[in-house]
């Protein structure tokens, strides 16, 4: 099957939903500042702080008279090679595949989901499995994605993996549900067995979840069961340790770390308190950053039932310095 923007989202959506889980862990209720200077940095502040790496992926404009999405290779604002050098791998990737949503410097948002798929397509190809929207004021958010050790996976636990699916077959669209659950096992290391319906068994060491399809191959349910026992145990035992092909902390090599290069971040105090949470795999919108980012957890025995996605809440308008400020950056 050849390649497209579709197949890089289906590949992506669980696993990126997982990861947003563990980031959204980290800074849930933390105001935050970004640095796009020679040495990007996003900071998370509060009783806490944490501090990343961003990479600038793109940004998108939501006005009544402009709705469209400029990828951060194209670099009209001037901004060091370190915040927008990994947006020219998703580049580089488009050209190599023929998938022109990535290669276009511009593109018309005709549907509200496109933002996050690009995204998330964004991950698949650079391997950046966490991303945060900043708000920069005038209908812009600039998209950033985040790749660091601190967010590696562990060993596979029931729970969040349930939720990473009913997250992912609730937010974008996915085309291939099979697809996406097989990349999310190999991506994750997960261990599974064939039921004899033509489902997958997820086995994790706390216990088990049987996912269904229907006629047309989309998820259906998914059964969760806690503790692992019985034919599952067996499974799980036979199946033996799987290593995820996913690996944290490595999206760009350490010699492209650039040299300290202070510049005056943008404070959170000057943003609007509900733009600064990291969403998940659903509709973009900003919100407070809650301990996961993600919906609920599924408890053991619930099946999950595609819903269609949420409308995003209308969003407050920004203070003038943060408007300001990112009016230098990009001209809004």
């Amino acid at each position: 099957m050849s390649e497209s923007l579709q197949t890089l989202v289906d590949r992506a959506a669980f696993l990126s939903a997982e990861v947003q889980q563990r980031f959204g862990a980290l800074i849930a209720g933390s105001d935050f500042d970004v640095d796009f200077s020679a040495a990007p940095r996003l900071r998370f502040t509060g009783d806490d702080p944490i501090t990343f790496r961003p990479h600038m992926i793109g940004s998108s404009v939501d006005r009544r008279a402009e709705k469209t999405w400029h990828w951060g290779w194209d670099n009209l604002n001037g901004f060091p090679d370190p915040v927008v050098a990994l947006s020219a791998r998703v580049r580089d990737h488009g050209a190599a595949h023929g998938i022109t949503a990535l290669t276009d410097a511009e593109l018309p948002i005709e549907s509200k989901d496109l933002p996050l798929a690009l995204t998330l397509a964004a991950k698949a190809v650079t391997g950046a499995w966490a991303h945060y929207p900043v708000a920069a004021g005038g209908g812009t958010t600039v998209w950033v994605l985040v790749d660091d050790e601190r967010l590696a996976s562990t060993e596979p636990e029931l729970k969040p993996v349930v939720r990473a699916i009913a997250s992912g077959i609730t937010g974008l669209e996915l085309s291939d549900h099979r697809a996406a659950l097989a990349a999310y096992a190999e991506l994750r290391g997960l261990r599974t067995a064939a039921l004899p319906d033509g489902g997958v068994r997820i086995l994790c060491a706390d216990g088990s979840a049987d996912v269904t399809f229907d006629e047309e191959e989309r998820i259906a349910s998914c059964q969760a069961h806690q503790p692992l026992e019985g034919e599952a145990a067996e499974q799980f035992a036979a199946v033996g340790p799987v290593a995820g092909t996913a690996v944290f902390g490595v999206a760009y090599d350490d010699a492209d770390e650039p040299v300290l290069e202070e510049t005056p971040p943008v404070s959170a105090e000057d943003a609007a308190a509900d733009e600064r949470g990291v969403p998940e795999p659903a509709p973009a919108r900003a919100g407070a950053a809650d301990d996961s980012g993600q919906p609920d957890a599924v408890e053991p025995s619930e099946p999950i039932e595609p819903q269609a996605p949420a409308e995003p809440a209308e969003k407050p308008a920004e203070p003038e310095e943060k408007k300001g400020f990112f009016k230098r950056l990009f001209g809004r």
